[in-house]
């Protein structure tokens, strides 16, 4: 288990943090967007829900939108929980390009096809998340319990 946990950063690490960072710095600048602007947000998702047809369930979806995109945007600019968070916003963007599929916006849609295929390439190489409060948090636990069984085979030896 020792070799999933390297205390050097390669390459790698480093081009996963860019993209991690690019990724998560732009879901928050575009839910602060969102958020700032929540009229025309809203303005927004209603005419795109008339020419669907999914006016009820946009209405009761769309207000939380902004406050989830900015939630995962921060989870993945920290680092924190990325796995979960990255597996839970391609759902999201799966669901939002097809809606915006559907009701004909095929460049946003276009636009969230690419953020999937970011989102996609760092869930497939989780590996490289070292500069991350995820990674800090395993290292840390690895060290604790290595040296909680070294310490725990110490006293076993010295008994007998």
């Amino acid at each position: 288990m020792k070799h999933l946990y390297q205390t050097q950063n390669d390459q790698f690490s480093v081009a996963y943090f860019l993209l991690r960072t690019i990724l998560g710095a732009y879901l928050i600048y575009h839910a602060s967007l969102n958020l700032f602007d929540f009229d025309a947000f809203y303005l927004d998702s209603i005419n795109y829900s008339n020419k669907t047809g999914f006016q009820s369930l946009l209405g009761i979806v769309s207000p939380f939108l902004p406050f989830v995109e900015l939630f995962i945007g921060v989870l993945i600019l920290t680092g924190l929980y990325t796995s979960v968070c990255l597996r839970w916003s391609i759902i999201l963007g799966i669901l939002v390009t097809i809606f915006l599929h559907i009701s004909g916006d095929y460049q946003a849609a276009l636009w969230h096809t690419y953020l999937i295929v970011a989102k996609v390439i760092l869930v497939s190489n989780l590996y490289y998340n070292r500069l991350s409060v995820d990674y800090y948090q395993l290292w840390q636990i690895y060290n604790e319990t290595e040296s909680e069984d070294v310490e725990e085979y110490i006293k076993y030896e010295t008994i007998e």
